[in-house]
């Protein structure tokens, strides 16, 4: 029986027990919301190959097959196993919701060259796009921690998630210009972050 707590306690001191659940929401949910899972723990290599990492959840989307959903889990827990919060601030009173969400978008194209060569070009920006349903959008991001100097910063989170779908769009690419085909590739990849816990003021 001690063995088996040990066991848990040691489990539960990771994300993933937390990552899985996700992953088994959206499972079980996917008529709802049409999204399925392409691949967990997916590895992801920068263009320039400084950085890498392994992204949680990659979802794709059943209808729009252009679309795709990087999702990063995260849990975060005190030494003593109290849940901390993540406290999202709305300064103004009158906050409206908004539609408006940022997406990595890329537009390739590959086709045979004056030379005869298969050659290809793409075109790879963060643009904001227009989805449903509308959500309230928070500048200020506060989480507690018993210290200060671990304190994690949603802004270092997201930005390794944001390198992470710059990654998978490169992985794309290169897949459809392996090919050698005349082709025109479209993707919408968004970024999005799933905490354990959290308030809205």
């Amino acid at each position: 029986m001690a063995n088996q707590e040990d066991t848990l306690k040691q489990i539960n001191k990771s994300g993933f027990p937390f990552q899985l659940r996700v992953e088994h929401e959206i499972r079980l949910t996917q008529q709802a919301h049409n999204w399925s899972v392409a691949s967990r723990e997916h590895p992801w290599t920068s263009a320039d190959n400084l950085s890498s990492g392994f992204i949680d959840i990659v979802l794709k989307h059943n209808q729009f097959s252009t679309f795709r959903l990087v999702i990063e889990c995260k849990r975060i827990k005190a030494d003593d196993a109290r849940q901390l919060r993540w406290v999202f601030l709305l300064p103004d009173k009158e906050s409206q919701p908004t539609g408006l969400a940022s997406c990595f978008e890329v537009e390739g194209r590959g086709g045979q060259g004056q030379t005869g060569e298969h050659e290809w070009s793409d075109l790879r920006v963060w643009d904001n796009v227009r989805l449903m349903p509308a959500s309230l959008q928070s500048e200020f991001c506060i989480l507690t921690s018993d210290e200060q100097r671990k304190q994690p910063i949603l802004e270092s989170l997201a930005t390794e998630v944001l390198e992470s779908i710059e990654g998978l769009a490169e992985e794309e690419v290169n897949i459809e210009k392996s090919l050698g085909q005349p082709s025109n590739t479209r993707l919408f990849i968004f970024p999005a972050i799933v905490l354990k816990s959290g308030h809205i003021l």
